[in-house]
């Protein structure tokens, strides 16, 4: 007779985000994925439907824990297909280490508040997090040190853009004739429309980013790492001089951590 206990859970981590679902095994090699919101099958992945069930689901979803639609529809078959209970990461967890000092907990965005997580358990120093997707969350966690000398970070919020989709469809959409291109610029000033257009976008992003790290400077008196993810991560690189650790998904990790410490 095998011995369950010595097997290794199989936990199934979700970031169910406004525009794709992806999720990871957590102790799976290459159990990375991602599927368009508008290619999900009953709240799912289709492909989920030939895995074995997990010994667990753990969740981040951006519309909450009760969200409607898909979200009602994942919930329900989850539970009939794998006879598994999915739990939802808040931004109301407790993580040890991390002061959460957003004034209403319920309003934050728990993909804000995993990624801050991720950023902390991963080196513990003051940090401004980025997540480049739908819309961009710019977030930061200052480095202290708590009365027995213990490293402790503390979330103090940040700020929401738009992101590069949002920007581009607010352009095409109002002014469809317009043609524009959002990377290789070189120079200060564009000599042409289509350039002036990108580079307008490009600044509604990279500028208010810019002024973020430099106020977290002035009000920490550190210079803070940058740790980006998201679908636009690798396009914010390519386009923002200065130093940044891309990610593939400090959600993902942030709700691995999360789960590491609930056990």
């Amino acid at each position: 007779m095998i011995d369950d206990s010595t097997r290794t859970k199989r936990i199934l981590l979700v970031d169910a985000g406004n525009t794709r679902m992806k999720w990871r095994i957590h102790g799976v090699d290459n159990s990375n994925g991602h599927c368009l919101n508008t290619r999900l099958v009953d709240g799912v992945p289709e492909v989920w439907s030939e895995w074995d069930a997990p010994d667990a689901v753990r969740v981040s979803r951006v519309t909450g824990t009760k969200g409607r639609s898909s979200g009602d529809d994942f919930d329900r078959w989850v539970r009939s297909k794998w006879a598994v209970v999915p739990t939802y990461a808040s931004g109301q967890d407790e993580y040890p280490g991390v002061v959460n000092r957003y004034r209403n907990r319920e309003q934050l965005g728990v993909d804000r508040w995993l990624a801050a997580i991720a950023a902390w358990a991963i080196e513990p120093i003051t940090t401004v997090s980025v997540d480049c997707g739908t819309a961009v969350t710019i977030d930061l966690i200052q480095h202290t040190e708590s009365q027995d000398g213990a490293d402790c970070g503390i979330f103090h919020g940040g700020i929401i853009l738009p992101g590069l989709d949002l920007l581009q469809s607010a352009v095409t959409s109002r002014v469809p004739h317009l043609e524009y291109r959002t990377c290789g610029f070189k120079g200060f000033f564009a000599d042409n429309t289509a350039d002036a257009v990108g580079m307008g976008i490009r600044d509604a992003i990279i500028a208010p980013l810019d002024r973020f790290i430099e106020n977290s400077c002035k009000f920490t008196g550190d210079v803070p790492r940058l740790r980006v993810c998201g679908g636009d991560a690798r396009w914010l690189q390519a386009n923002r001089e200065g130093d940044m650790i891309l990610h593939d998904n400090l959600v993902l990790d942030g709700l691995q951590y999360l789960s590491e410490y609930d056990v």
